[in-house]
């Protein structure tokens, strides 16, 4: 059936000409090294992957250069060859690079789902540096960035997350983990970017955020030379059937919220910052924890218009 291709990386088998009998296999091809090194199939679509596929062409160019060095050397097997000071250079160097990948690939391969996820890592860019624990995240129709937070992930659904020009709307989730769970609630954030408003639109919507999450309208301003902050928080919990909201600084907060608006006003971003417990009745909230990370995230939006 046509033209056969062996799939299996080639081996060329070198014999020294004063013996004959000791014949060396050497593969040129370092597929299999780098598939069996890093199973991930995801591995190499991360944002990191082009220091991999740079690793792998320094790799090659090393055999290359020393391939007929150690050709021979091996090809001799004799008792004393190992102490030969030509054979320590690539050895040396192998143990080096070994390490480099090792490091690499544990600062690389790591647990974030916000790296792991296509959809999510497709928003962020690892070259602009933030504080730990957050990533650079660009929005689709670049209308605004912000640092996005670590173990988080967008939901790729039409009801959770939708781009377009003057308006986009994301549904950000805390990945469950074994530090949630020990913490014993994880985090969800949905986020709403608006353009073309008017200053009275701005403050209708401010209006709605302190009816549905404020304890008694009570929030906080701060100006940046980036924006204008609007922000607050509060206890929420159920009493029978009844939603109740409590002031933050009795309880511990549960919900935070924020609008954060642009210099002149046309564009907007609320933010809803919510903490769910696996049980209630023994949730335990990090309150400066959670309040130092949702001011974190707010003062870092920027709008790009």
């Amino acid at each position: 059936m046509g033209h056969e291709t062996n799939l299996r990386n080639p081996t060329v088998r070198m014999r020294h000409k004063t013996s004959p009998s000791h014949s060396v296999a050497f593969p040129l091809n370092l597929n299999s090294i780098f598939n069996n090194t890093f199973k991930n199939e995801d591995y190499f679509t991360m944002p990191k992957a082009p220091f991999f596929h740079l690793l792998r062409v320094l790799v090659e160019l090393f055999l290359l250069l020393f391939y007929d060095k150690t050709k021979h050397l091996m090809a001799r097997v004799k008792v004393g060859w190992m102490m030969k000071k030509g054979i320590w250079i690539p050895i040396v160097f192998l143990i080096v690079l070994g390490g480099g990948v090792a490091m690499a690939f544990a600062l690389n391969g790591s647990d974030d789902i916000a790296l792991k996820d296509d959809f999510t890592s497709s928003f962020l860019d690892p070259e602009v540096e933030t504080d730990e624990g957050f990533h650079y995240f660009q929005s689709e129709k670049n209308n605004f960035s912000m640092w996005f937070p670590a173990g988080y992930y967008i939901e790729d659904d039409p009801v959770g997350y939708e781009s377009k020009y003057y308006f986009e709307f994301l549904n950000i989730y805390e990945e469950e983990t074994t530090t949630s769970k020990d913490r014993g609630y994880t985090g969800y954030i949905q986020l709403k970017y608006r353009d073309n408003m008017t200053e009275r639109r701005v403050h209708l919507q401010l209006n709605r955020l302190l009816d549905d999450l404020s304890y008694d309208n009570q929030y906080e301003e701060f100006q940046t030379e980036n924006a204008m902050i609007y922000y607050g928080s509060s206890y929420y919990t159920l009493e029978g059937k009844r939603g109740v909201t409590y002031n933050p600084a009795t309880y511990s907060a549960n919900q935070y919220f924020a609008l954060v608006q642009s210099p002149d006003a046309k564009e907007f971003i609320t933010v809803d910052y919510r903490i769910l417990c696996a049980d209630y009745e023994s949730c335990e909230v990090n309150n400066e924890r959670e309040s130092r990370f949702f001011e974190t995230l707010i003062h870092n939006i920027r709008f790009q218009k």
